[in-house]
């Protein structure tokens, strides 16, 4: 028997957005499997969809129902009136036209707001990083000031969802004291797009790439002055967008490294995998991440990984094996770990992510009485 699932969340199947809950969702609905029957309910960001109303969209080439029941840029982060107030409204206002076996969410607000309009249905909540550290170590959490707030959320989220996927270990053993229906998966990644160079050109250039949002968060300026602790043979490359876009340039003119380093912006997702196998390593300096899937993407390509302890905090970077870990969050430390990935082969950072594919990991992950996530871990 087919599942008919309907996922909330402010996005539009049609245009895509950086950031990986964005990238996650797709994900799933390019590979969920035949017995479940995923529809969207997001944002219309193109302006031309009639609002309220079901419509056919292609992913991939694969067919989906899309409700829009709200009209916005969903690129701007904090609009003047948030997102998922929105959204909120805007499923409140359709919500007769929301008819389905189950809800998925993938916000612990959106997914608390929406419960009281299907009281009769499964709820699946997804948690794409651990809330301790947005708060903590964040800069753009609404929560930082209404901690207390976020817990609530967070336990009723466990106690009144028949199931709770987690992408970040840490985040997963701490909920599961809640209850018993809480599942940790791996971040997968699309081995459609992100595979390994057939056959890298031997160079002495060390050519670095760093993938993220320009925002205190993500650290660009970690990785700019890391560079400056590096000899002239290494260069690297900046993809993504933020309001310290600007400000990562003029700190690389100040240390003196501009002409070793390429700020790109942003790029679309699939052009992520052709930096990746263009270049040599990962940097990943976050202060911190749920399960990151540039990591997963770029060893997926064959690249070492270079990380901040929570720009990976699952543990799937492993030193010597597919990349380095960076002792201290300071530009020595982290060349230092540069210089540490030259040993690692290409095949070895593909080896490490095998049994993290799309193909593999997402009919699991929207199943929960399957072993195959905390397998893949």
């Amino acid at each position: 028997m087919t599942e008919k699932r309907v996922l909330i969340e402010p996005i539009d199947p049609r245009k895509s957005k950086p950031g990986g809950v964005d990238t996650c969702i797709r994900g799933l609905l390019k590979y969920a499997p035949a017995n479940v029957d995923l529809a969207v309910v997001g944002v219309d960001a193109v302006g031309d969809a009639v609002l309220g109303e079901w419509r056919s969209e292609t992913i991939d080439g694969r067919e989906v129902r899309f409700l829009p029941v709200y009209r916005a840029d969903n690129t701007v982060i904090r609009p003047r009136v948030p997102h998922i107030a929105q959204l909120v409204w805007g499923v409140w206002r359709y919500r007769k036209k929301i008819v389905c076996d189950t809800v998925q969410t993938h916000r612990v607000t959106t997914g608390f707001a929406v419960r009281k309009f299907f009281r009769a249905k499964n709820h699946v909540q997804f948690i794409h990083n651990d809330g301790d550290d947005s708060i903590k170590l964040g800069n753009e959490s609404y929560f930082k000031k209404f901690t207390g707030l976020f817990r609530f959320l967070e336990k009723r989220a466990v106690r009144e969802c028949s199931d709770v996927v987690i992408f970040n270990a840490a985040a997963a053993d701490r909920l599961s004291k809640w209850g018993g229906n809480v599942r940790f998966s791996p971040t997968w990644y699309d081995d459609e797009y992100f595979y390994p160079a057939d056959a890298p050109e031997a160079s002495e250039r060390r050519a670095l790439l760093w993938v993220g949002r320009f925002e205190e968060t993500k650290d660009p300026g970690l990785a700019i002055r890391a560079l400056s602790e590096l000899g002239p043979e290494y260069s690297l490359t900046m993809l993504g967008g933020g309001s310290l876009l600007e400000p990562t340039k003029l700190l690389a003119e100040e240390v003196g490294v501009a002409r070793r380093v390429n700020v790109v912006g942003p790029v679309e997702k699939r052009s992520v995998s052709d930096y990746l196998r263009s270049h040599s390593a990962l940097l990943m300096t976050s202060h911190h991440e749920g399960f990151p899937r540039a990591v997963v993407e770029a060893l997926a390509c064959g690249l070492p990984v270079v990380t901040t302890a929570g720009g990976e905090p699952n543990g799937l970077v492993e030193e010597g094996r597919n990349g380095a870990r960076i002792a201290a969050r300071t530009p020595e430390a982290a060349a230092d770990a540069v210089r540490r990935v030259d040993g690692v082969t290409s095949r070895a950072a593909v080896d490490s992510v095998v049994d993290l594919k799309a193909t593999l990991l997402v009919p699991f992950v929207l199943d929960k009485d399957a072993s195959r996530v905390g397998a893949a871990s």
